[in-house]
């Protein structure tokens, strides 16, 4: 399918383009699209080890040609219904991703960054690291006044962003909690549609487990409907979902469901993003009020009202 990338009020001459603002612009691409794609098939954005041949045959965007008025980027990408294995298009069809199939590399970041910068889309496929290679894209600007649009031929409606754009996603991104080891004891449940996800039933609520490839996962699988413990690292999603990378996973007993927990807390900072982002306090002093004394010392507390 083909693409027009409009690159306007450039500080270059019409129809040019720098080598290292095209580097720029290739990379952040692929480094998106890659994550949204990884997000879908394996529940998050950051792939452990290298990519299999497939997905990376997957993910390549040629440029076809450099047009006039402004610089118009012409490119290509297949859908990855043509590209992806069937065993990973059939991941898409039984998680209903129907879309998916018909998407190419460059229409999965057009709507990956779409829905990073609409405040009313769903944020399930939108993790923290996602959301900071999307942050990372205004590099690629040359100036403040520089325009970029994405279009093709008609079947997406076009997207021009500038680089104050991404001010609203960074928000985004400050707002969810780094990645937290956690501890947790649980009923083990399996999907029916993959052996790569779980779920961990605990006594008030559910989280979503990953396996990943160094697991064996016919040894999990021994584990079903059985209380487990589990270590792992908990990641947060811009929807306010939490998934948990399993790292280790055992038969629980006694002494595991008095330890086992959930981390849930907040910092201060997140909480007044967090808060910025729904569009409360724009004093941040409402937020620091109440919460001190804690972690957080003095100088600390003066700093953050200050910015």
């Amino acid at each position: 399918m083909n693409y027009e990338i409009i690159i306007q009020n450039s500080l270059n001459p019409d129809g040019e383009i720098e080598f290292q603002q095209l580097a720029l612009l290739a990379k952040s691409m692929r480094k998106i699209a890659e994550g949204a794609l990884h997000l879908r098939l394996n529940g998050l954005s950051v792939q452990k080890g290298k990519n299999r041949h497939s997905l990376d045959q997957a993910l390549r965007i040629h440029l076809k040609s450099i047009g006039k008025g402004s610089s118009v980027l012409n490119v290509s990408s297949k859908p990855f219904r043509e590209t992806l294995t069937e065993v990973q298009l059939d991941l898409f069809r039984q998680e209903s991703q129907d879309t998916i199939p018909d998407h190419t590399p460059v229409s999965l970041f057009i709507e990956t960054l779409t829905t990073a910068l609409d405040e009313k889309a769903s944020k399930e496929y939108l993790d923290k690291p996602l959301l900071q290679e999307l942050t990372r894209f205004k590099s690629v600007f040359g100036s403040e006044k520089e325009v970029i649009t994405f279009q093709n031929q008609g079947s997406l409606p076009p997207l021009s962003i500038t680089k104050k754009s991404f001010h609203s996603i960074k928000v985004l991104e400050d707002a969810l909690p780094e990645p937290e080891r956690v501890y947790l004891v649980g009923q083990l449940e399996s999907l029916h549609y993959t052996t790569s996800k779980v779920i961990i039933r605990m006594e008030n609520s559910t989280i979503e487990g990953i396996i990943p490839d160094s697991l064996d996962k016919l040894e999990i699988a021994g584990y079903w409907g059985m209380k487990v413990s589990v270590y792992g690292v908990q990641h947060h999603r811009a929807s306010k979902k939490a998934v948990v990378e399993i790292e280790k996973i055992s038969i629980a007993d006694e002494s595991d469901s008095y330890f086992g927990r959930r981390i849930e807390q907040l910092s201060i900072e997140q909480q007044i993003a967090e808060q910025l982002l729904a569009g409360k306090y724009r004093n941040p002093i409402a937020l620091v009020a109440g919460q001190w004394p804690g972690d957080e010392s003095i100088e600390e507390l003066i700093g953050m009202i200050k910015e």
